[in-house]
Parts: C-alpha cells; sequence; structure tokens
C-alpha cells in the first residue's frame, strides 16, 4: 500500500535509507555495492536484469527469514504464475544524480526502464489489490505479530513500527486527492489485532494487548485516530496451547509435546533493559491440536474471537 504514494525515485530513495541498517546491508552482502555503482544512463540486456532482479528477490527472502517487516515489494515474495511481474529493483546510488536529468534520460537507459516497471507494478498490482480489498469493506483487521517483533530483538521490533506507521499512512482521510479515491467507502473501524496470543500464558494477553494500544499510539496519526474508531486486541482462532500456572503445553512441529515459557510481556514498547529478556527467546511453531469429536459438533479452542466479532459486528446485528 505504501508504494501508492510514492514513485520510482522517491521508493529508491527509501531503499538507500534502509540499505544503511547493520542488519539489511548485511544480509544485502555483494548486492549493495552492486546496486550502489550501477550507472542509471547504463544499457543491460534483459539476462542481466533478471540476474540483479533474482539476487535482490533472494535479499526479501532474508529479510523475512530475519523477521524483518518493512519488505517491498511484497509481491517479490510470493510465488503467482496467474500474474506477470516485471523486474525491477532500486539503483541505490541516485542521490549524485540529478532527478530531471534522470527522467529525461533514453527510454532504453537502466534508470527509465526500473521506472516503467515499477509503475506497472503498482498500476497492474497494487492499484487493483487496493481497489479489490479497501474499497470494497468497511471494517477491517489488522494482524499485528507483535510477539515474533519481540522475539527478533530491538531492530526487528523498530521494523515493524516503521511498517506500521507506513500502513497508517493510508489511512489519512480526507488529507488529498489520493486518499479520496482510497475510501469508498469509508473505513468505519479498526481493529488492530495482536496475533497467536496461544503463545503466552493467558494472564499475560491483557499485558500483550495493551503493548498493542501503544503501538498503535505511536504510530497512528491523531487525526486517523479522531476519525475511526480503533480497537485493540489479542486473537487467535485455533488455540494451540494448554495452560498451566507457570508454562504453556503445546505440540511442535515434530508432534512432541512440550513445556513452553517466555518472558514476561511488557504493557509498553519495551525499554533497554527489558529488552535483555528476549534475546534468547523463540516462540515455538506449533501444531494445532487434535479435538475428537469435530464431526459432532465439538468446538475449536479460541482466544476471544468473540470479542472481535462484537467489536466488529456488533453494532450490525
Amino acid at each position: 500500500m505504501p508504494l501508492l504514494e510514492q514513485d520510482y525515485w522517491s521508493w529508491c530513495q527509501d531503499q538507500i535509507e534502509l540499505s544503511q541498517q547493520t542488519v539489511r546491508s548485511e544480509l544485502m552482502g555483494d548486492l549493495l555495492q552492486r546496486l550502489k555503482t550501477l550507472n542509471p544512463f547504463t544499457i543491460l540486456t534483459n539476462a542481466e536484469i533478471s540476474d540483479l532482479f533474482e539476487q535482490f528477490t533472494h535479499y526479501l527472502q532474508q529479510c523475512k527469514q530475519q523477521g524483518l517487516t518493512l519488505i517491498q515489494p511484497g509481491r517479490f515474495l510470493l510465488v503467482d504464475t496467474a500474474q506477470t511481474v516485471l523486474h525491477f529493483f532500486p539503483l541505490l546510488g541516485l542521490r549524485q544524480y540529478d532527478q530531471k536529468v534522470l527522467d529525461n534520460a533514453e527510454d532504453n537507459t537502466l534508470y527509465k526502464v526500473m521506472q516503467k516497471q515499477y509503475q506497472y507494478y503498482v498500476d497492474e498490482i497494487v492499484l487493483p489489490f487496493r481497489d479489490e480489498f479497501f474499497n470494497k469493506v468497511d471494517r477491517q483487521v489488522v494482524l499485528i505479530d507483535v510477539l515474533k517483533a519481540l522475539s527478533g530483538g530491538k531492530d526487528n521490533f523498530d521494523d515493524m513500527m516503521v511498517a506500521l506507521s507506513r500502513i497508517m499512512d493510508s489511512y489519512h482521510y480526507g488529507m488529498n486527492s489520493f486518499i479520496n479515491k482510497l475510501t469508498a467507502p469509508d473505513i468505519e473501524r479498526i481493529v488492530f489485532l495482536a496475533s497467536k496470543p496461544d503463545r503466552v500464558l493467558s494472564n499475560q494477553h491483557e499485558n500483550l494487548r495493551n503493548l498493542v494500544g501503544d503501538i498503535i499510539t505511536r504510530v497512528c496519526p491523531q487525526s486517523v485516530r479522531n476519525v475511526i474508531p480503533i480497537d485493540t486486541e489479542v486473537a487467535c482462532s485455533i488455540r494451540c496451547t494448554t495452560d498451566h500456572e507457570q508454562f504453556l503445553t503445546g505440540l511442535s512441529l515434530d508432534g512432541l509435546l512440550g513445556k513452553l515459557k517466555h518472558p514476561k510481556i511488557p504493557e509498553r514498547i519495551p525499554t533497554e533493559e527489558q529488552w535483555q529478556q528476549f534475546i534468547d527467546w523463540k516462540p515455538t511453531e506449533l501444531q494445532a491440536p487434535f479435538i475428537t469429536g469435530l464431526v459432532q459438533g465439538a468446538r475449536l479452542p479460541s482466544i476471544r474471537m468473540d470479542t472481535v466479532l462484537k467489536d466488529l459486528i456488533g453494532d450490525k446485528l
């Protein structure tokens, strides 16, 4: 969604800033220097462009494995043979060039090819996505994997905050003509939902919900909060753990039942001291529980799904 408000030049400036982060520069490896030194006026073959695109896509996949959130373009992480994605990547040395000169370059130069293929992505993939999933709904749930961000450390958590802030920019109602086009109909309510709360003890769920509230207060502009009712919640549709006094039990992906412990979840964005407790903690990937009697109407265990439904559509019933 944030790409809708950026042209190729602006997106490259954004990627230049991100590439200066230690974790991203390490993940990019040799590709960082290649993208920095590419002459935007050069002419590359399709094979050369494809090679750089594959390297950039691999870098994005590594960002995802690292637990980062702000990964653009997100479609590059998906395998979708039904939709054509033209190859493009950021040029990280553009600050030494004049934008107007680049815009007037020959159509076959690298910058112009990247600009054209970036714009195709925005027009043919991002815009239809916006029209399908934003223009046709008036109430939304935004899932936030807060626990993954906590376990990834402060850098990953800050990256998630930036990504959420960019998304919230899409909800600036009445600020400009772009946003007016975005809202048809207007969003009536948003629920920000911390996912996978079954990875922590029930007595920590309220802390987790309060943490989401603190995050949203930081990243959501007051202009949005003044217009749209916003709720924060924790919920999961299928609970994969069982609560005990000091620990959880659940089935790991290899089918073994084990005890799960976790640090105390802070009610606010962690302080430097609080970050220390998350250094060696990773939420365990779990199997769904085996529930007997589902065919006969047995209920799947869940967490606060009734509250989420009430928040979203309770006034409609």
